[in-house]
């Protein structure tokens, strides 16, 4: 992609807000992740990468993107007031198709950190993420309440 795009992109995620890109996976793909990025699940299967998938039966069928999801609030959704946003917490996106599609590998160093589900995560990720050269990268503990 062309810095002229790219710089293109980035300012319109500026211009909406959005701060982060998501990308929801199990923990056993986390030393894979940290090793190589995020890959497409073709490039995965063509490499020979073991990776655990939650979502085999994917309804668009792509192998050819990454798939992350945009974290950022639909105002319009909320133009009736903050009473509405009440059980939402701030960090979550308000709208389940708020997706991205990215076609190219996403390096391990562009990962700012981590967010688990489990209490019991938090430490072993931490470590797996210290891994990574540069800044430290921040791991939180959120209850989804899917397990």
């Amino acid at each position: 992609m062309n810095e002229a795009r790219r710089t293109h992109i980035r300012s319109i995620a500026l211009d909406r807000d959005v701060r982060f890109l998501l990308h929801f996976t199990q923990a056993a793909n986390l030393t894979g992740v940290v090793k190589h990025g995020l890959w497409p699940r073709r490039d995965l299967a063509a490499a020979d990468h073991l990776a655990y998938a939650s979502d085999y039966g994917r309804l668009d069928g792509n192998k050819d993107a990454v798939s992350v999801s945009i974290l950022c609030v639909s105002e319009p959704r909320f133009a009736g007031g903050e009473e509405e946003r009440r059980d939402l917490a701030p960090h979550f996106p308000t709208d389940r198709e708020a997706e991205v599609q990215v076609f190219q590998r996403i390096e391990a160093d562009h990962i700012p950190g981590a967010i688990v589900g489990q209490p019991g995560l938090a430490e072993p990720v931490r470590a797996t993420l210290k891994w990574l050269s540069g800044r430290l990268r921040q791991v939180e503990f959120q209850d989804f309440g899917l397990v």
